[in-house]
């Protein structure tokens, strides 16, 4: 009998607790949250959830902490992945879809804001250049030293496509620059390895 009473007691201590619960948990539910992407060698890297389909960028180091200007949206495939980092930026990137890409480079400097790249085809995080593509299909490719912002157009006959890096079969940066091997507008195989020694 004392066992049945016990049980009783217990149960309708459980039942009465529910409520209190529930409302805790839409409270918590409520306030943004993080997913910690990144905690490494005093670099930090957050996602700061908006709602489920939203969420900026927050990242540091121990002496200060940026938030990014852009909202973010959950595409199909996730969040962003961590591409790289060291002590000046963290790089991340997402595919967006068929023949689309981006990534984000997030300088770690005090004030700045992140810079979004669509069709990144090349890092040198080295010398802190990328090299990508755009969608005007004007240029073959860009080259920018992603701290300094200098930029180096390469305007090369090369075949259209959804973006102008599609016609890329290869590319690398190097010791001596970048090696590009493209299909120009003939559907021939080009190759040339393009001096960027001004951006470092």
């Amino acid at each position: 009998m004392k066992n049945i009473l016990l049980f009783g007691f217990i149960t309708l201590l459980i039942v009465s607790c529910i409520p209190k619960n529930k409302e805790k948990l839409i409270k918590n539910q409520e306030t943004n949250y993080a997913d910690t992407v990144l905690f490494k060698d005093s670099i930090y890297l957050f996602f700061e959830n908006l709602s489920d389909s939203t969420y900026r960028l927050i990242w540091g180091n121990n002496e200060l902490k940026n938030t990014s200007i852009d909202t973010i949206h959950v595409f199909p495939n996730g969040k962003l992945n961590l591409e790289y980092f060291n002590s000046k930026a963290i790089i991340v990137r997402q595919g967006c879809g068929s023949s689309c890409f981006f990534a984000y480079v997030l300088p770690i400097f005090q004030n700045v804001k992140e810079k979004l790249y669509m069709y990144p085809l090349a890092f040198d995080t080295t010398n802190n250049l990328i090299a990508y593509g755009n969608d005007k299909n004007d240029l073959l490719l860009t080259i920018e030293n992603y701290i300094s912002y200098k930029k180096m157009n390469i305007n090369e006959d090369f075949l259209k496509g959804p973006f102008s890096g599609f016609c890329i079969d290869s590319i690398f940066f190097q010791s001596n620059g970048l090696f590009i091997k493209w299909k120009n507008s003939d559907d021939e195989l080009v190759t040339k390895l393009f001096d960027i020694k001004e951006l470092k």
